[in-house]
């Protein structure tokens, strides 16, 4: 399929040149993604499929000259553009063809009309490029996202699915794709609810997944203590009062530990900071189960708990911060804490029914120090330092 597409593009090519050259001598550049996220659309398999295409014109068999050249855009607009360049005013290409990603052929498109070239992009999908960037230089041999628009997303909505949430490519065909989408939603009676953007191509997450184990550990351990604790305590022969006031001075310490936290994480490795009160939580705890209970002990417990009860948050939001930029901190330090939050509500629900099933507490106990320890080691591996991907290329 990829050749037919290319025998028919060079086809036209190939016509168009032979009006304008009696030498029949005709330069392709194939302008793709050859080593990243596109490069199996496209890539050296669509550069294999030009080639063939054109042996199959058999024009090469009465006379012409038609050169092939290739080269990778990496998915940067800026790269494109002067790659597209170089080939129409060096290397004197004709024409140039493919070219995956809108954001690049929004680019090449520009430096078409501005050296008069011939630009055939069958790799893009922004109706853009026949939209505010369309020139007489630029013909855009694919579906658009006008065509998903109003062929999918019309037929969706009119079917009942109106209410829409967009997960979107943050480049210049998501961009296009969402816009392209919502009028049509809007136009048949549907709305659009929301709408995130993603970033393109992000090499490698395991960071932020090591990040978000990490936080439904501090979840679980939190929450367990926040409402077992004073029944724990009961069960140990302790009045109510006695965790009443643990929980007070927990939260009366952990004003100090949260503070202390935030200028600590400026002065070293945050990944080692989140680890060292991870093991630190669970010796805390570990020393608090095995001494006989007292409410002097209790409290001691509870004071050492408050330093490190918020005291991974500054961290944490500083990796977040680090890894993907203060633009998507809302949303992915917001997805971190739901891992928190499914860590809390299960510290809550096991505490309660293993105590119902044994009629003690140690399980727990014992599983929140195991989490704590593992959490100390999963944090050391995190890698601080923003997360390669391409840049977005505006819509």
């Amino acid at each position: 399929m990829k050749a037919i597409g290319s025998s028919t593009l060079i086809a036209m090519l190939l016509l168009s040149s032979a009006a304008l050259a009696d030498d029949k001598i005709v330069k392709i550049g194939n302008l793709g993604d050859q080593s990243s996220l596109y490069a199996d659309l496209g890539g050296p398999g669509s550069t294999i499929a030009a080639q063939l295409a054109i042996e199959d014109s058999g024009l090469t068999k009465k006379g012409w000259t038609i050169d092939l050249i290739a080269a990778d855009h990496q998915n940067k607009p800026d790269v494109g553009a002067s790659l597209a360049r170089q080939w129409f005013d060096v290397d004197k290409v004709d024409a140039i063809i493919d070219v995956q990603n809108s954001g690049v052929a929004l680019a090449v498109a520009g430096v078409a009309k501005e050296k008069n070239g011939i630009f055939l992009p069958s790799g893009p999908a922004s109706s853009d490029l026949t939209g505010k960037a369309c020139s007489p230089n630029t013909i855009h041999w694919a579906y658009d996202t006008y065509a998903l628009a109003n062929g999918t997303g019309k037929a969706i909505t009119k079917n009942g699915g109106d209410a829409w949430f967009f997960l979107t490519a943050d480049y210049a065909f998501g961009h296009a794709l969402q816009r392209d989408t919502t009028a049509v939603i809007e136009a048949n009676g549907g709305k659009v609810l929301g709408s995130v953007r993603h970033p393109l191509n992000t090499a490698d997450f395991g960071s932020y997944l090591l990040l978000m184990l990490g936080y439904f550990t501090c979840g679980f351990q939190l929450a367990f203590i926040t409402i077992h604790l004073p029944p724990y305590l009961v069960d140990k022969g302790l009045s109510t009062t006695v965790g009443g006031w643990t929980i007070a001075v927990i939260g009366l310490f952990n004003i100090f530990g949260s503070i202390a936290s935030g200028y600590i994480a400026n002065l070293m490795p945050k990944r080692y900071l989140l680890s060292a009160i991870y093991f630190s939580r669970s010796l805390a705890i570990l020393v608090f189960i095995l001494l006989p209970s007292s409410p002097a002990a209790t409290l001691i417990f509870g004071a050492v708990m408050g330093v490190l009860w918020l005291s991974t948050i500054p961290p944490t939001s500083a990796l977040v911060a680090i890894m993907f930029g203060n633009r998507w901190l809302t949303m992915l330090l917001g997805l971190a804490f739901f891992s928190h939050q499914v860590g809390g509500f299960l510290g809550v629900w096991l505490g309660g029914v293993l105590f119902e099933s044994t009629g003690s507490y140690d399980v727990i106990w014992w599983g929140t120090i195991f989490f704590g320890v593992a959490s100390a080691v999963i944090n050391l591996p995190i890698v601080e330092q923003p997360v390669a991907r391409p840049a977005a290329a505006a819509a």
